[in-house]
């Protein structure tokens, strides 16, 4: 747990649900270490939520998949900024995986991935944020529709043995847009083995999905 993950925020949304909307009978459980775990665990205190939340420290294999298994909705509180709205988080995939419905908030590569999975909170909103998680709470026939949708889309399309083939397109397409460079002729560099050369930057979901389009298109 860093600062870029949001877990302050989700404190936030667990406070309003208690005081705001009296929402008294749900117990948060958040797994993970890290840098932030220590300050967390004082906000805890002082929020007066240690009734509710449950801090696990970091969790792997069989561990991990028991509190997966019996969770009824599962958050992503990372916040939008620079760093987050360019990628998407390992959770999500993996609550995905285990056909669980999410809340995070609306974060380009976090909606490219979950898709219809998700509930998407205004950015680094904590209060429409507690609102998502209280309407799932809400609805176990949402739940249940959000879930279906994300294991759906997860085994259908996002996992490796169908990913890696829409990696290897991106990488084709990018390196057949850039002969001159693979050749060294636009920096006057050498040309790597093979003609390969070292890619500038990586390539998010969503520009990885747009070059495949493209490519289909050909």
């Amino acid at each position: 747990m860093g600062t870029q993950d949001g877990v302050d925020l989700l404190l936030d949304s667990i406070q309003y649900l208690n005081r705001v909307r009296g929402q008294n009978d749900v117990l948060f459980v958040l797994i993970g270490g890290g840098s932030e775990f220590a300050c967390l665990k004082t906000q805890i205190t002082e929020l007066g939520l240690n009734g509710c939340v449950k801090l696990t420290g970091g969790l792997y294999g069989n561990d991990l998949k028991a509190y997966l298994a019996t969770a009824d909705v599962a958050v992503a509180p990372d916040p939008s900024n620079a760093f987050n709205d360019k990628l998407t988080m390992i959770k999500i995939f993996e609550y995905m995986a285990c056909g669980l419905p999410i809340v995070l908030f609306d974060l380009p590569e976090g909606r490219n991935s979950a898709g219809g999975a998700a509930l998407y909170a205004r950015g680094n909103d904590p209060h429409d944020f507690a609102e998502k998680i209280a309407q799932l709470l809400d609805s176990i026939l949402l739940r249940d529709q959000l879930g279906r949708n994300g294991r759906k889309r997860f085994v259908e399309k996002l996992n490796w043995r169908i990913e890696n083939q829409t990696f290897l397109k991106a990488y084709r397409v990018a390196l057949a847009r850039n002969v001159p460079a693979a050749l060294g002729s636009s920096r006057g560099q050498p040309p790597a083995p093979n003609g390969f050369h070292r890619l500038e930057r990586t390539i998010s979901f969503g520009e990885r999905r747009k070059i495949e389009q493209k490519s289909e298109l050909r």
